[in-house]
């Protein structure tokens, strides 16, 4: 896949337009580790490499999965013969096909990036999805390789709650696939409810504390204030239920404008107190009227 990574004083890890690919090359594991880090925004503390033999293995964990293609997949030999490497329809995929059917090219002609990343990524997803629900139920670990990776820590947690496979957000901007902003900040903050900042102590610590007594409100308060950009330190509860009114509260001066543009985003008023604590930047009390506007 081929993305543009965002230029914000990071651009010396991938000039201009570049794939991941490309940064494995040139700097291995470790530089596409810090390539998602800046296209996600957050910190990423580890990566795992899946060869070819891992990615069967892991796959071999159940039954070969289905998906579903909605044309031939053909494959061109150096001599120019061609095969059918994937029928159109419902193929059983087998555990040594993944790696084939992941990086296949799409069906789509050269000049049609979107089409052959989006085809790509549907059966990605569908892969995914048919092999999370293969996994769910009982121990999951019963199942996976024996493999000493993180990655089979983290699928295995994963596959005892609710899992939900979700569009990649990406857009076609006529020269290269690039990342969709809002979709990408829709992903991260599901993803990551309290992300590790990429570069600590750029943006504001804010402290999110739930004043209406109401638990409900804890998921909408922290993805409002994620929203707005800043670095999410401690979540708890205000010493009172029952605050009325949404506020941002600060104790130094010179944060007067960062809790005014928070306010503004998760809607509330401003409120300075010298005797605040000085655990965060920011405070956030949640009010009833957060309740109001839904």
């Amino acid at each position: 896949m081929e993305t543009r990574l965002p230029g914000d004083g990071t651009a010396s890890e991938c000039e201009a337009t570049c794939r991941l690919l490309d940064q494995h090359r040139d700097g291995g594991l470790e530089a596409v580790r810090i390539a998602m880090a800046s296209i996600l925004d957050v910190q990423v503390t580890g990566a795992t490499l899946l060869t070819p033999a891992r990615w069967e293995s892991l796959a071999g964990a159940v039954a070969p999965v289905a998906v579903t293609l909605a044309e031939d997949l053909v494959a061109t030999a150096a001599d120019g013969t061609s095969v059918v490497r994937f029928p159109a329809g419902t193929v059983s995929v087998a555990a040594t096909d993944v790696v084939d059917l992941f990086g296949f090219p799409g069906a789509g002609d050269d000049s049609s990036m979107q089409r052959d990343v989006a085809e790509r990524a549907t059966r990605q997803q569908d892969w995914w999805r048919g092999w999370m629900d293969a996994l769910h139920g009982g121990d999951p670990r019963d199942r996976l390789p024996k493999l000493d990776l993180d990655v089979i820590d983290l699928l295995a947690t994963v596959a005892r709650g609710r899992v939900r496979i979700v569009s990649a957000p990406w857009v076609d901007d006529g020269a290269a696939v690039v990342v969709d902003g809002s979709r990408l900040t829709d992903v991260v903050v599901e993803m990551f409810p309290f992300p590790i900042p990429r570069v600590p102590g750029l943006r504001p610590s804010v402290r999110l504390l739930n004043g209406t007594g109401d638990p409900s409100v804890d998921g909408p308060a922290r993805e409002a204030v994620l929203r707005a950009g800043v670095e999410l330190a401690v979540v708890g509860n205000y010493r009172n239920d029952g605050a009325i009114q949404t506020r941002v509260i600060y104790r130094d001066p010179a944060l007067e404008a960062a809790a005014e543009a928070l306010a503004a985003a998760i809607g509330g008023g401003v409120l300075f107190d010298q005797y605040l604590s000085p655990v965060t930047d920011l405070t956030v009390v949640i009010g009833a009227d957060f309740l109001l506007r839904g």
